[in-house]
């Protein structure tokens, strides 16, 4: 299970930052900003392109299309740069200026950002839903998806228009799954640089299974007698659905994060279905932190 490690003994955490320069994706970079200063992490900034290959390419001179790859590796690279001398004013808490990388890459965002991954290069992932337009298009919106279930390591997605306003509120929607306690327990460590609130969410959509969901999240509860109630709650919500339970929920409380642990690729994909609520759009609200098992 890859679940969000800060502990000290295993060094600086590496975020990776995928950046089209879109607002979105600069209002994910805030976030992964006050991620890395809290936790002492490290960051880097990270932009993936392709070279469109017209069928008349095939007649030039492979020279030509080189050219191109390289003036738009320096392109992007200097741009980057210019993003990472924009952080040069933030400091961890020692005082110690961020430590910021640039990262150029020719090829498919999600393809490289899985490999990455998956070479344990990084251990978590922060990116955006949207990208920009025109000459700046690489659609993370499309994207953001295809990367959640490439990735092995925690991915947080923030949604278009959503800005960093702090973690004060992290809930976890539960299933009763036998990695609970594995999840609630990091995020509790997570929640310490936050000073969050941890409410671990429920939903129970029979009737039938209502009394018996609520005897499980007792249960649950138990474990965590001993951590104040600042800083973990036990949830039961009842709904016609799942999505729509937690929708109903985050529309009702603050909620500055939510955790759901990937298990099936449909529920990822129900959460994040445009036409799941025309009264609240999920997904443009919520930052959410995707586990994998």
């Amino acid at each position: 299970m890859n679940l969000l490690q800060l502990t000290p003994k295993q060094g600086r955490m590496q975020i990776l930052v995928p950046v089209d320069f879109s607002e979105n994706s600069l209002s994910a970079l805030d976030y992964a900003v006050e991620i890395a200063l809290r936790t002492g992490s490290e960051i880097t900034l990270y932009h993936g392109f392709y070279v469109l290959t017209e069928a008349q390419f095939a007649t030039i001179d492979p020279s030509y299309l080189n050219a191109q790859i390289n003036d738009q590796e320096l392109y992007w690279s200097e741009r980057l740069e210019n993003l990472k001398e924009k952080l040069a004013d933030k400091r961890y808490a020692d005082g110690t200026s961020l430590t910021v990388k640039t990262l150029v890459k020719l090829g498919l965002v999600a393809d490289d950002i899985g490999e990455m991954v998956h070479q344990n290069e990084y251990q978590l992932v922060v990116m955006g839903t949207k990208g920009a337009s025109g000459l700046e298009k690489i659609i993370l919106g499309s994207i953001a998806g295809a990367v959640a279930e490439q990735v092995t390591c925690p991915i947080i997605i923030v949604p278009q228009k959503v800005t960093y306003q702090g973690l004060q509120h992290i809930v976890y929607a539960t299933d009763f799954d036998k990695a609970d306690t594995a999840v609630i327990d990091n995020l509790l460590d997570f929640g310490k640089f936050f000073g969050s609130l941890l409410t671990c969410l429920h939903i129970t959509t029979d009737e039938a299974e209502e009394e018996k969901d609520r005897y499980r999240l007792e249960k649950l509860k138990e474990i965590y007698h001993h951590t104040p109630a600042t800083r973990i709650e036990f949830v039961l919500h009842h709904a016609d659905t799942v999505p729509s339970g937690i929708r109903q929920y985050i529309h009702q409380h603050r909620t500055d994060m939510l955790v759901i642990l990937n298990q099936r690729r449909s529920f990822i994909e129900r959460l994040f279905e445009p036409s799941v609520s025309k009264e609240f759009t999920y997904s443009s609200t919520v930052p959410v932190m995707i586990l994998k098992k």
